[in-house]
C-alpha cells in the first residue's frame, strides 16, 4: 500500500527489492504493480519506480517483453509531458534491446520521429531520436531526407529551441547537412512572412538561428557576416555574452 501512495518512498521499494530476493514477491505480480502505479499521473514520473522496473528486468531479463515496455514508455510520457525518468528507461531499453537488431532500431526511429512531430518542445523526446540514430550507426538513416525533415519542422514550428539543438546534432552526426548559413536566413525570412502577427515567436526564431549560425562560425564553418549575428543577437538580447558559451 505504501508503494502506491508514495512510489518514490525508497525504504519503501527497497523493502520490496529484499522480499523479491527472499521469494516472497513474485515479479510479474510486482510488474503488474508498477503498471498500477504509471496509472497515476502523478506516479507516472517516479524515478524510484522506474528504477525498480529496471532492477526487475535486469534481474530477470528474460521476463522482459519489449512491445510491452515500450508501450508503457509511451504510455507515461503521454500521460505525464516531459517524463525524463520514462525517456531514460527508453533509452536503456534502446542500449540493451533495441540496439541488438537494425530492424528494431529502425522501428524506434521511426517511432521517435513521429513523437517528435507532434511533441516539438521536448527535448527528452528529441534526445532519445539522436541516441536512436546514434545507435545505428546511422545505417539506416537516409541522411538528405533526414534534414529536410528536421528543416521542414524548424519553419513549421518556429521557436522551438529543441528543433535547432538537433540540427545541431545533425550538423556533428551526420554528413548530408545542407549550407547551415544559407538556412538561417530561410528560418528568419519564413517566420517573418507567417507569423507577422505574432512578434514574440519571430523573435524568438530570430533569436535561435542567429544563435545557430553563430555556433557553426564556432564549429569551422566562418561565414562573412559573423558580425552581423552577433549584432542582431545583441539587439534581440542586450547584454548576452558572445564567448560561445551559451550558444
Amino acid at each position: 500500500m505504501m508503494v502506491l501512495l508514495k512510489p518514490d518512498h525508497y525504504t519503501a521499494m527497497n523493502t520490496r527489492k529484499r522480499l523479491i530476493l527472499s521469494k516472497f514477491i513474485d515479479l510479474r505480480d510486482e510488474i503488474k504493480l508498477l503498471n498500477l502505479i504509471f496509472t497515476i499521473p502523478r506516479h507516472a514520473k517516479s524515478a524510484t519506480a522506474w528504477h525498480h522496473r529496471q532492477w526487475i528486468f535486469t534481474l530477470v531479463p528474460e521476463l522482459l517483453d519489449l512491445n510491452d515496455e515500450v508501450a508503457q514508455c509511451a504510455r507515461t510520457a503521454t500521460l505525464h509531458i516531459r517524463n525524463y525518468h520514462a525517456w531514460r528507461y527508453r533509452g536503456w531499453l534502446l542500449d540493451n534491446f533495441i540496439a541488438t537488431s537494425q530492424e528494431l532500431i529502425h522501428c524506434e526511429y521511426v517511432w521517435t520521429r513521429t513523437w517528435v512531430e507532434q511533441n516539438v518542445s521536448d527535448h527528452s523526446g528529441a534526445h532519445h531520436l539522436a541516441r536512436v540514430i546514434a545507435a545505428g550507426g546511422g545505417y539506416n538513416i537516409d541522411e538528405k531526407e533526414h534534414m529536410a525533415w528536421v528543416d521542414g519542422l524548424i519553419l513549421q514550428y518556429p521557436g522551438h529551441e529543441v528543433l535547432w539543438y538537433h540540427r545541431r546534432f545533425c550538423f556533428e552526426r551526420l554528413f548530408s547537412v545542407p549550407d547551415g548559413h544559407a538556412f538561417v536566413a530561410k528560418a528568419v525570412d519564413t517566420a517573418e512572412k507567417t507569423h507577422q502577427s505574432e512578434p514574440t515567436v519571430v523573435q524568438r526564431q530570430q533569436e535561435l538561428a542567429y544563435r545557430y549560425g553563430l555556433w557553426l562560425c564556432f564549429k569551422g564553418q566562418p561565414y562573412p557576416y559573423e558580425n552581423v549575428y552577433r549584432e542582431k543577437l545583441q539587439q534581440l538580447a542586450p547584454g548576452l555574452k558572445m564567448d560561445g558559451v551559451r550558444f
